[in-house]
């Protein structure tokens, strides 16, 4: 019976041998059934250009399988497309900025400029990241091919390819449906507005654009032509808004994975007397994936610090906008859609992200069920020291970790406010803006 057993490992351990070879050769990733695995380029490519489509993510050479064929031009069509985009939105940060820095505070036009400084700063990064996307790229490849191979390929469902494409697909979809929310819901205020403040009947979707889009109109004249162009580029702004979180969750379930295909294989293995050189390969593989988990944090830390202080503002004033009472319909579906749309992409976003330093965790808790005779290898130890010691997790510049703990103290955050905020709701005229403006906007 042993000597059976023995000849069935054998056996496995020869035709593992056998397809990580003819996969080296032939540059083509299988699994220990012979089916072909995508790379983390391959999977990300779909998602990539969606970011083409909506002028965030410049890259060409997606379709290639070879990380080597991507390349970012200059005079390329979509790096045309994306380099208009970032100056309208850079062009109206400064112009919101100079119309803040005269009139002084608001509230309202405070909320819009960091709205649109932030989408600014989301789109342009991008812009930067396409320029280095090809070197990311391929050392992302290097760190993970070992991880495309058996022992590991059969280690890991395809379950997460379907998460990722889910994910940025959902996010997107979403983002999109709430943009049209709020276009709805400022028709039917433009065509109130029309009724009840403007006795000369002015022109309805000149009205409309010219009183959400005053910065513009205060340097450029008012053509009906422009409307396409500029509710195009307000989806745009939506977007680029959603797309960094969307990189974000794609990237931590990416790594997560990694670091759970390694547990999977220490479960296999949990019972078993081990020779030093299997702890020796098992440290060599965690330290490769703890080193690209520190390269995607240089590329993942901008974008984690700007929009978690950006979504902490925003879910802030959208909490205090839900005590406004509102008399239209289509302005309570939207300001209760986006509150809870922007509550949860948030969320979602620091969920996926800590789930790396779930991950890594779960590999300490393998090796401390290890039977006593493995004890006495060194490598073993080695292995438990470099785990213990460690703490893996994508952050915002070191500033703080993404984990669970931090997630829960910044809905702590959010709760005190709003608590705050109701003992002193009587004493704040939420609606004051709302009705002192009424008619205000219809002044251009």
């Amino acid at each position: 019976m042993m000597y059976k057993n023995f000849e069935i490992q054998f056996r496995k351990k020869l035709l593992e041998d056998k397809l990580r070879a003819k996969s080296l050769r032939s540059g083509t990733i299988l699994d220990s059934k012979g089916s072909k695995l995508k790379s983390f380029h391959e999977i990300l490519t779909p998602v990539i250009l969606v970011g083409n489509i909506f002028s965030i993510f410049p890259v060409a050479g997606l379709f290639s399988k070879n990380v080597s064929n991507l390349k970012f031009r200059l005079w390329y069509p979509v790096t045309i497309y994306s380099l208009l985009m970032n100056f309208c939105m850079v062009s109206e940060f400064g112009l919101l900025f100079l119309f803040l820095y005269r009139a002084g505070f608001q509230f309202f036009m405070v909320g819009q400029t960091i709205f649109t400084f932030t989408c600014a700063f989301g789109s342009l990064y991008f812009f930067y990241l396409s320029t280095k996307w090809k070197s990311f790229m391929t050392i992302w490849h290097q760190h993970e091919k070992i991880f495309l191979l058996p022992p590991y390929s059969d280690k890991v469902k395809n379950t997460y390819v379907v998460k990722i494409w889910f994910v940025a697909i959902m996010t997107i979809a979403l983002t999109i449906f709430d943009h049209y929310v709020y276009f709805v819901s400022q028709i039917e205020n433009t065509a109130i507005k029309l009724e009840s403040c403007e006795p000369t009947k002015q022109d309805f979707w000149r009205t409309l654009f010219v009183s959400e889009r005053q910065v513009f109109f205060l340097v450029i004249p008012y053509y009906a032509f422009e409307c396409p162009f500029l509710e195009w580029y307000e989806v745009v702004k939506q977007v680029s808004w959603t797309y960094s979180e969307v990189l974000v969750s794609c990237m931590s379930i990416a790594l997560a994975t990694r670091f759970k295909q390694l547990t999977n294989r220490l479960k296999f293995y949990e019972k078993h007397h081990l020779a030093e050189s299997f702890w020796n390969e098992i440290r060599e593989h965690y330290n490769i994936i703890c080193n690209l988990v520190l390269k995607a944090d240089e590329i993942l830390s901008p974008i984690i610090i700007v929009y978690s202080f950006a979504n902490m503002f925003f879910i802030c004033q959208k909490i205090f906008m839900q005590f406004e009472r509102k008399k239209l319909p289509w302005d309570r579906y939207y300001s209760f859609y986006s509150a809870v749309f922007l509550i949860c992409r948030t969320m979602w976003m620091l969920f996926f992200g800590a789930g790396v330093n779930e991950e890594s965790r779960e590999v300490l808790k393998i090796l401390r069920e290890v039977p006593s005779e493995t004890f006495d290898g060194i490598n073993y130890h080695r292995l438990l020291d470099v785990v213990h010691s460690n703490s893996v997790a994508i952050s915002g510049y070191r500033f703080f970790y993404v984990t669970k703990s931090m997630i829960l103290a910044l809905a702590g955050t959010i709760l005190t406010y709003e608590l705050v905020l109701v003992q002193q709701i009587d004493d704040i005229d939420v609606n004051h803006n709302a009705t002192s403006n009424a008619c205000g906007y219809m002044l251009i």
